[in-house]
Order: C-alpha cells, then structure tokens, then sequence
C-alpha cells in the first residue's frame, strides 16, 4: 500500500469511527429529549408534495406522499425525502435534488433504504411517519410509528406503538444525507392506529 492510499484510507476510517462516537453522544442525549416529552410541532405529511426545510440552510427542501390503491389487499402511501442543493454539480451537470436515506444502523449501509411505506387496514394503520420539531433543536426530526403486531394480532388489535426517531446528518465522506435513527419510545398505552398514538403520545 503506498503512502497516498494508506493517508487516505487512514482519513476515511477517522472520520467513520467519529461518526459512530457522535451517533452514541446523540442517541444518549436524544433519549433525555424524547421523554421529556419536548415535542413543540407535529408535521404531518399530506398526500403530494410538501416542502419543509429540513436541513436548516433556509431553502424548502421535498417530502412526496404518493397513495397506492388496492380494491382485494391493503392500501398504502409511500413516502420519499429529496434535499434541495441547486449549487451540486459533477462534472458540470447540476442535480438540484438529492434523495435521502434512511438509517436504523449506522454501521451498516445494505440496511438504509430510500422510501417508507404505511401499513394500513380497513380499520387502522399499523404504520406511518410525521416530522416533529423538539426544544433545544434547529432541525425536524423524522418519526416512524409503527404499532406491534403479534401472531395473534389483527388489523384491528390494539397494541403497543414504537416511535423511532430519525435525525438529519450530512455524510461528508459520501457527500450525501442520511436520516439515521437516534431512538425508540414505546407507547404508554396500546392502540389501534398509529395516528391516535401520534395525538397523544406527542401531543404539545
């Protein structure tokens, strides 16, 4: 290995193992947050296009709801999250649109993936996601709830809800946005739908 790659793989893995040190100082600090029950805003997310800045440069970035119908299964929306960055170009060809991944392990990127899909039923949804803005923080968190559902569940059970919570980070070595998971809260009560889960269990 020459001098030059064994600098710039040194680089690299500094920089990984950093981003690893500061995901663990976050999620602990995220936890205090969370069940502190500082959510000051509730964003939910309408069918279409909704723009949200949410990297805090003052430019509205895209979350895209898109509804998939179906007469004999479940419905379901898909949600996409585009940062907006007119100034990136390579090789002098502008892409203004930046998709974001979605992280529930830092360490593992097969594992990110680049859409959220709800879970719905005829009576209740099982799955979905709002963007919540908490005090001492500049930017909107993404939260995914998403009710417990056993063997001996339905769609219409009642159960535990789980709430992840997914904070914004620029990957300066890819040069790209990632929502990396930060923390879980569990409901203090079970539910049926999640959107009543979000009422209560977050309510300002």
């Amino acid at each position: 290995m020459n001098q030059k790659l064994y600098k710039k793989t040194f680089i690299n893995l500094s920089r990984y193992i950093g981003r690893i040190l500061l995901f663990i100082l976050i999620t602990s600090q995220m936890a205090l947050a969370v069940n502190s029950g500082d959510v000051v805003e509730i964003i939910q997310i309408k069918n279409g296009t909704n723009y949200i800045d949410l990297n805090g440069d003052g430019r509205k970035d895209m979350v895209i709801s898109g509804h998939r119908s179906h007469i004999t299964t479940h419905r379901f929306q898909a949600y996409t999250i585009y940062i907006y960055r007119p100034e990136y170009k390579v090789e002098n060809k502008s892409y203004k649109w930046h998709i974001v991944a979605i992280s529930d392990d830092p360490k593992d990127v097969s594992k990110e993936t680049y859409s959220i899909f709800t879970k719905e039923g005829a009576d209740c949804v099982l799955r979905d996601i709002r963007f919540v803005r908490l005090k001492g923080e500049s930017l909107p968190f993404l939260v995914v709830a998403e009710r417990l559902f056993t063997s001996k569940d339905t769609y219409a059970s009642r159960n535990f809800v789980i709430f992840k919570f997914y904070k914004l980070f620029l990957d300066d070595v890819e040069d790209r946005y990632v929502y990396k998971k930060t923390c879980e809260l569990k409901s203090k009560k079970k539910y049926c739908d999640v959107n009543k889960a979000f009422l209560e269990e977050l309510k300002n």
